[in-house]
């Protein structure tokens, strides 16, 4: 409850409205200075959190931190091992209703993740695909869903195993770990989004686990920088969404550390 509350109070979005908010309360008790300096502050910040470059600057070094698995077969850990590698697949969003396909019911995440699991999946014959659970608010959680779509079109999920409990990226660690208790050398490998990687990658490790990142998604680092030099100073929310990314694992990432668990 705390921790959702200081998240929301931190994003881009919401934090320069409480600044714009309070300034107008201050400019209506007639605090014109304070007022002015609240406001002013508060769309500055609103329009630099929407800013392609502020954005992407945010985002780069959490895309950028780990390296994509653009041939798992040839990764050293995995080529050496005589052990079936393990291949963990993080859960994101998704909507349980069932007026919709199930193709309308996965968020874009969770689209880019199976997606990912699939391919590394396919690449390494033998090797377990796990599809984490994760969703306190929603009927089924996202494995679930990813499974269901799987069956419907036709695809094996002998392989595939479902870890539904876990809520949150920390509660996904500790499961894996504990399901991994005692398989010593096996590769395990860990996708999820690009800039959700390193906060992973730093729970993963605190419960002993070394996961090879596979991380998906690379949204600012595939893009590239703008093509016109005046798209630099351009106002989107995309940006904005982009900030409020960057800023939730960033606060993640502290978070993690305050409570000595990252």
């Amino acid at each position: 409850m705390l921790k959702d509350l200081l998240t929301f109070l931190i994003m881009p979005f919401s934090f320069t409205l409480i600044m714009v908010f309070i300034g107008l309360i201050q400019i209506h008790r007639k605090k014109y200075l304070s007022g002015k300096i609240f406001l002013w502050s508060g769309l500055l910040l609103l329009y630099l959190f929407g800013n392609s470059f502020i954005a992407g600057s945010l985002l780069k070094p959490l895309e950028l931190q780990h390296p994509p698995l653009l041939d798992p077969a040839e990764h050293p850990l995995i080529a050496e091992s005589e052990q079936a590698p393990v291949i963990v697949v993080l859960a994101s969003g998704h909507y349980t209703t069932g007026n919709f396909p199930v193709t309308s019911q996965m968020g874009q995440s969770s689209w880019y993740r199976m997606a990912e699991g699939l391919r590394v999946h396919h690449a390494l014959p033998g090797s377990r695909l796990i599809f984490m659970g994760g969703n306190k608010h929603e009927e089924k959680s996202t494995g679930e869903i990813k499974l269901r779509l799987l069956q419907e079109i036709g695809m094996s999920t002998e392989q595939i195993l479902l870890l539904p409990d876990a809520t949150n990226t920390e509660e996904e660690a500790v499961l894996v770990a504990r399901l991994l208790f005692g398989e010593g050398d096996t590769p395990l490998i860990l996708v999820t989004s690009a800039r959700h990687m390193t906060r992973s990658m730093l729970l993963f490790q605190k419960t002993g686990l070394d996961p090879i990142p596979a991380p998906t998604r690379h949204s600012q680092v595939v893009m590239g920088p703008p093509k016109k030099f005046h798209t630099y100073f351009i106002w989107s929310p995309g940006a904005l969404l982009d900030s409020h990314r960057a800023v939730n694992e960033y606060a993640g990432m502290v978070w993690s550390r305050v409570r000595g668990r990252g």
